[in-house]
């Protein structure tokens, strides 16, 4: 007679014991015999939605089948039971974050995360922590499927913080932003898959996660681009000390650089044209100690110099504004980047006649790529993915294709990048013109339009404005910084005139006043 277990298979091992108990009308799972991996005496089983155990065989029948899976996944992964993590590796969702993010910050054999990174991860989980909290979860073991599903609807019903504003739609999370805020807490869940805490990331097994959609964010044409760089360089001449606001509104907008690469930006990586080991001239993009916030800090990037933006530094490197340390933009001290110069783009787009907030950094680069790809490379031929991809600093094609190089199959190859005023003044005056009328005060409107009846000396001017000179020196000085007005001649009686800007703008404030009648 056979030795063989009746109702077993042959060779199969021996499973804990487990069965389904009513208890007043109500099914509980008994999972004693499982508590190596998990399992409790008396389990309830509770449908989703529901607060109490199940009355239904059928559903109770489901359910426990449900969570004997689960308990033998564990069994199969951990034959001896118990957790499966080191002694010294937190289980509490808050504590495992801080354990999460320090592994990050050490790992050994791969480029680490930057700073700024680690804090916006840390942003994304210490958001998820609060979320799970909410729902009594503390435990990173305790997470179910229910939870991060209902975590994933959350964030597409509400930004989760000030810090993700740049990602709002509408007062809402981005898609893109989503997807970020659930690929850290993807992340983490593996190192605790990793460390045997879990035994599934609970991320990945998600159906429909939100993907990024295509940025809405518009290219400048080039009309538009020298519009601003006019205004910039009316607005913050070269002449004055300050903030060298013109020539880095002039690098972003030719070169590409997203703002922390070009606010990081080294004297040494500007070489002008007769450089001895560039002879055309060259921007580079490389990682620099004091900064670590760059698109690729694992690769220096070399950008051909344009032609107007050689001028543009060159100009700037011999003015009141020149840099006197290291960085090429400096701010405040000579040691520290400009900071946030929002206030400065919103005045230049006035006087441009943009809508306040229309114009902000992350459309200059685009911009440049948009109108880089179709002019010539630094060998005269015209420009290739490839080449583009590098200035870039991109990891694929696919964006230059969809995005950039579909607008260059439409226009016309130009040797060089250039946004020059002089090309477009004629045609684009009037807007120009409107935005300095809407910037200039009372006084200095009234000064400006004395001089629509002709040219006037400057003691005329003063006189029939019936002004002190305390007021009328600063007036004309604008107008002469906005180049409003100019005076031809030399001498004590040489007349003050409109140059065509300055008759531009008179034509707007007349159609203002005829508005406002």
């Amino acid at each position: 007679m056979s030795d063989r277990t009746r109702g077993r298979p042959r060779g199969a091992e021996s499973e804990p014991r487990a069965y389904i108990r009513w208890i007043n009308g109500r099914a509980y799972a008994e999972l004693g015999a499982w508590e190596a991996w998990g399992g409790r005496r008396q389990e309830p089983l509770v449908d989703k939605g529901q607060m109490a155990a199940t009355q239904d065989p059928n559903t109770a029948a489901i359910l426990f089948a449900q969570r004997l899976i689960e308990l033998r996944e564990k069994r199969q992964l951990r034959p001896n039971g118990g957790t499966g993590a080191a002694p010294d590796v937190p289980t509490s969702i808050g504590a495992f974050i801080g354990y999460h993010l320090a592994a990050k910050a050490d790992v050994k054999g791969r480029r680490c995360p930057s700073e700024h990174e680690i804090s916006r991860q840390r942003t994304r989980l210490m958001h998820a922590a609060r979320f799970f909290r909410a729902l009594g979860v503390r435990d990173i073991r305790e997470l179910e499927p229910a939870h991060v599903e209902t975590y994933m609807e959350h964030l597409r019903e509400a930004a989760p913080s000030s810090q993700a504003s740049a990602g709002r739609r509408g007062g809402r999370l981005s898609w893109a932003t989503q997807r970020k805020y659930l690929g850290a807490l993807g992340n983490m869940l593996q190192r605790a898959k990793s460390k045997g805490i879990v035994m599934r990331n609970l991320v990945q097994d998600l159906v429909d996660k939100p993907t990024a959609e295509s940025s809405p964010t518009r290219h400048l044409e080039i009309w538009e681009a020298a519009l601003l760089l006019e205004a910039a360089r009316r607005l913050f001449p070269l002449s004055q000390p300050g903030l060298p606001v013109y020539p880095l509104l002039a690098w972003e907008l030719l070169t590409g650089c997203i703002e922390s690469e070009a606010k990081s930006r080294e004297v040494i990586d500007l070489r002008l044209p007769a450089d001895p080991e560039f002879p055309d001239g060259v921007v580079m993009v490389r990682t620099n100690v004091s900064r670590d916030h760059l698109k690729t800090e694992y690769r220096t990037r070399y950008i051909a110099l344009q032609p107007q933006l050689a001028e543009i530094m060159g100009e700037y490197l011999a003015s009141a504004q020149a840099p006197t340390g290291p960085l090429l933009f400096p701010g405040a001290t000579p040691t520290e980047p400009v900071g946030d110069w929002r206030k400065a783009l919103d005045e230049i787009a006035a006087l441009a006649g943009f809508e306040p907030g229309e114009v902000r950094t992350r459309r200059f680069r685009p911009t440049f790529a948009t109108h880089r790809a179709y002019t010539c490379d630094e060998t005269g031929q015209p420009m290739s993915t490839l080449k583009l991809r590098a200035e870039m600093g991109h990891g694929s094609m696919e964006m230059l294709e969809e995005r950039y190089f579909k607008h260059a199959r439409f226009r016309r190859s130009r040797p060089h990048l250039e946004y020059r005023w002089s090309d477009w003044a004629d045609a684009h005056r009037s807007q120009l013109a409107r935005g300095i009328a809407a910037a200039l005060s009372a006084g200095q409107a009234r000064t400006l339009c004395m001089l629509a009846s002709g040219p006037l000396p400057t003691g005329d001017w003063m006189r029939a404005l019936q002004m002190s000179p305390g007021t009328f020196y600063p007036a004309r000085a604008r107008l002469v910084q906005l180049e409003l007005v100019v005076c031809p001649g030399e001498g004590r009686g040489a007349r003050w005139e409109l140059t065509k800007d300055g008759r531009a703008t008179v034509d707007a404030l007349a159609a203002q006043r005829e508005l406002a009648a």
